[in-house]
């Protein structure tokens, strides 16, 4: 079981889309590590290496159970994904049933990431900084709370979240109530200016700062938003209100959904959202792509 202790944060079928053609060696993507201090430039890497990878980022404290929601989502989630991007290259007109599982894929891209479980442990942090430093709030705290305890509750949050059958139900309803009365396009990128992606897939538009920070690391389910998720280098889903001279009685169930091919500046711009909302690693499989972010690593 040892193989499991380190798992994928983005689905290995989600990486697999993004495998270089014709590569001697199989499964392997251009991979961009920003943390890597001495190789500042993309090198090939396999879909199954340890950057893809967080130790027991998913696993339980219950050993019975210990890998859970690592083969659920192996056995249940990914399968969801073949489904959904087998349509897709087809670019048919999207049926109503992989539509509700693009609805389950997104939600669980978001929910299921490193930055998801950040942001938890941010606030975290936060409550517990406060509460340490009220009077006979002190001694309970320091006692009770480790410098660790932030990162243990964001965990614990995070998965109870998932695991939760209510918690699941009502997250689920959330996003198929705000992203179904959305107009939804699919945007087609180059054969030489293919999408590239990164271990955060989804983000949107800052609508309140389109300068320096337009981007946010996350899926939006406010009513004015604009949503980006790549689904593979040639697809990616465009989430956006409808306009007022839309039909009133469209949604995202009945609509035609379109496939859009788009100029090579607009491709440029969605991989700059990736490249912007990524923590660890961009992806690509084209080198001269990806490649033209080397310049923007500090």
């Amino acid at each position: 079981m040892a193989e499991k202790d380190k798992q994928h944060i983005v689905s290995k079928t989600y990486l697999k889309n993004f495998v270089i053609p014709d590569y001697k060696h199989p499964n392997h993507v251009w991979c961009l590590d920003l943390f890597d201090s001495y190789k500042k430039y993309p090198i090939p890497k396999g879909t199954n290496q340890d950057i893809f990878k967080i130790k027991n980022f998913y696993s339980l404290n219950d050993k019975n159970n210990r890998l859970l929601l690592e083969n659920f989502y192996a056995e249940k989630l990914e399968p969801l994904y073949n489904q959904i991007i087998h349509e897709v290259n087809l670019e048919s007109n999207l049926s109503e049933i992989i539509r509700l599982r693009l609805i389950e894929w997104l939600m669980h891209s978001n929910i299921k990431t490193e930055h998801f479980r950040k942001n938890i442990e941010r606030l975290a942090a936060f409550l517990i900084d406060i509460h340490s430093n009220f009077g006979n709030q002190k001694q309970i705290f320091t006692e009770k709370y480790t410098a660790d305890s932030s990162r243990v509750m964001a965990k614990e949050i995070q998965l109870e979240t998932i695991l939760n059958p209510d918690d699941f139900s009502g997250i689920l309803e959330l996003f198929y109530n705000e992203l179904v009365t959305k107009k939804w396009t699919i945007l087609k990128s180059k054969v030489d200016t293919p999408f590239i992606a990164n271990d955060n897939p989804g983000f949107s538009l800052n609508t309140s700062n389109l300068g320096l920070n337009k981007f946010n690391s996350t899926i939006q389910l406010k009513s004015i938003s604009f949503n980006y998720f790549v689904l593979s280098p040639i697809y990616c889903l465009f989430i956006e209100p409808f306009k007022k001279t839309d039909r009133v009685e469209l949604n995202a169930m009945n609509l035609e959904i379109k496939y859009n091919e788009i100029s090579s500046e607009e491709i440029n711009f969605i991989n700059e959202g990736t490249f912007n909302t990524s923590l660890r690693y961009i992806i690509s499989n084209n080198f001269n792509t990806i490649n033209k972010w080397t310049g923007k690593l500090g």
